[in-house]
């Protein structure tokens, strides 16, 4: 219905490229709501639980009118207004909603059965009427994404009984397994509604060992991404929430850096021009036959990444070798605040400042990526891509960009110790020099060990001090429409939290005995 209202008065290549952006904003409306509960929980609650509850209630109000929560929150915001207006204009909108409410059935049931021996007759003969009914969890058909079926003997298993015409057998053999994937047939093996039950047919004279898998997906896949937006947004909120809370000292200074560096000219100016350099990106014919969302995607992330890392680094040095030149950081730590929580709270206000303009040109870089095969089909007369093309093409993205952004906080952290002991200029050339080799120190290793010993030594000995960066570098597979793990997120963000923090502790040794005075 939402798509026959909104084609009266719009194209439905506009339907069609916002309704992967109506997900997303679901998934952001989802998140606001259990934030604004437990805002509500932590404001008439905290007062009864003592001063830190107290404290937690009295920031809840202040956190949104100031800060990094404050932009975070508009921009939020109107996602929230997005996901209550887009229902007129999504497609297919009332199956979105559906498939949000059967969000539990994204799952991958394995179930180890065991079907009995075969019965014969006095003859020998097995007895084909005589399968078994073994029971399993309840699935819906209409969920179903993909069976498979493995087996220690040969046997005979289908959803629904053996002797029902048009039924879907599967035969499985010792070590070589049956499966049905959605992708590549269009018949459902489960019957229509709930099934709770498979049947089988043992052919051999001993019990079957019987491994049956089976992943089930709401109607429309693509709601998954909604919960985890969701649980982003839940995460941004309580991680701001709780620095606030549990180290106001640190918060004090975070909060000081990130309102001096969000007002500063440069990061207006990086925000704008990345901002208009990514909607020129989509009308550049960059000549590739039909890839050229392949060339967005790279070039954007490239530039997301550069324009953070001269907003990180610049921030670094203004923030603590400027004040310390200037004697300001004297004033401050002369103040009930330590050189550590002066240190740490230089780097997470820094952070913060990163993260918001991460936040801002990933918008619009995503808004781009779902928009860009509708303008390549406009633009070649070919057929109008499914909106399913495009938010797959958005939820590619989203890896490149988180690892993107450790990227450019490793060297934040990187940033803050040098600016310790070296102004701008300094910094600027050794961090170059640092994200440069650490994008070629696998490269160096791997030649390198063809060669001279002493030359493989000190190109290991590099690769172990330098961060490999190159390891936050996906935009190849990003480009191609590879997958992700979520292994590799992990993995990626316990290396940087690695490295960040042997460059803090590293920032912290270096400035304990610098001369303030």
């Amino acid at each position: 219905m939402g798509a026959l209202v909104f084609s009266s008065i719009a194209p439905d290549f506009v339907a069609t490229w916002l309704t992967p952006v109506w997900i997303l904003s679901l998934g952001v409306l989802g998140g606001m709501l259990v934030v604004a509960m437990l805002g509500l929980l932590v404001r008439f609650v905290g007062p009864m639980l003592g001063t830190l509850g107290k404290r937690a209630a009295s920031e809840l109000g202040i956190m949104l009118g100031e800060g990094f929560l404050y932009p975070v929150t508009l921009i939020l915001g109107g996602f929230c207004i997005f996901a209550l207006l887009g229902y007129f204009i999504a497609h297919r909108p009332g199956a979105i909603l559906q498939s949000i409410s059967r969000l539990h059935a994204a799952d991958e049931l394995e179930l180890v059965l065991e079907a009995p021996p075969a019965t014969r007759d006095a003859a020998g003969e097995i007895i084909l009427e005589e399968e078994t009914a073994l029971p399993i969890t309840s699935v819906r058909s209409n969920e179903v994404m993909l069976v498979s079926i493995a087996s220690d003997q040969r046997l005979t298993l289908s959803p629904r009984p053996l002797d029902v015409a048009g039924r879907r057998v599967f035969e499985s053999l010792p070590n070589s397994p049956d499966r049905w994937n959605r992708a590549a047939q269009t018949e459902p093996p489960w019957p229509q509604g709930e099934w709770d039950a498979v049947h089988v047919l043992n052919y051999s004279d001993t019990p079957a060992q019987i491994k049956l898998v089976v992943v089930t997906r709401p109607i429309v896949p693509e709601v998954v991404s909604i919960r985890t937006v969701a649980i982003c947004v839940i995460a941004i909120y309580l991680l701001y929430f709780l620095h606030r809370v549990f180290t106001p000292r640190l918060a004090a200074v975070a909060l000081s850096t990130f309102k001096s560096e969000f007002h500063s000219p440069l990061f207006l100016l990086l925000a704008a021009l990345g901002v208009f350099t990514l909607i020129l990106f989509v009308f550049i014919p960059y000549n590739t036959f039909g890839e050229d969302i392949k060339m967005l995607k790279d070039t954007g992330l490239t530039l997301i990444l550069v324009l953070s890392i001269i907003q990180a680094i610049w921030s670094a040095s203004t923030s603590v070798s400027v004040e310390i030149e200037g004697k300001t950081a004297l004033t401050v730590l002369s103040k009930p605040i330590d050189r550590r929580t002066f240190l740490i709270g230089k780097f997470v206000g820094v952070g913060w400042t990163v993260t918001l303009m991460f936040l801002i040109l990933s918008i619009v870089l995503l808004l781009n990526i779902a928009y860009k095969p509708i303008y390549d089909a406009r633009e070649n007369s070919a057929e109008a891509p499914m909106w399913e093309t495009c938010h797959l093409e958005v939820i590619q993205t989203v890896p490149g960009l988180a690892l993107m952004l450790m990227e450019t906080l490793l060297l934040t952290a990187l940033s803050i110790a040098l600016s310790t002991r070296l102004p701008l200029a300094p910094n600027v050339m050794i961090c170059f020099a640092v994200y440069v080799l650490g994008h070629l120190t696998p490269l160096l290793v791997q030649t390198s060990s063809e060669g001279f010993e002493v030359v493989s030594f000190f190109a290991r000995l590099l690769a172990t001090a330098v961060p490999v960066l190159v390891n936050f570098n996906i935009t190849p597979a990003i480009a191609g429409g590879r997958e992700v793990p979520m292994v590799y997120l992990f993995w990626s963000s316990i290396y940087c939290f690695i490295y960040t923090v042997i460059a803090l502790l590293l920032a912290l040794l270096m400035f304990e005995d610098r001369d303030l005075a």
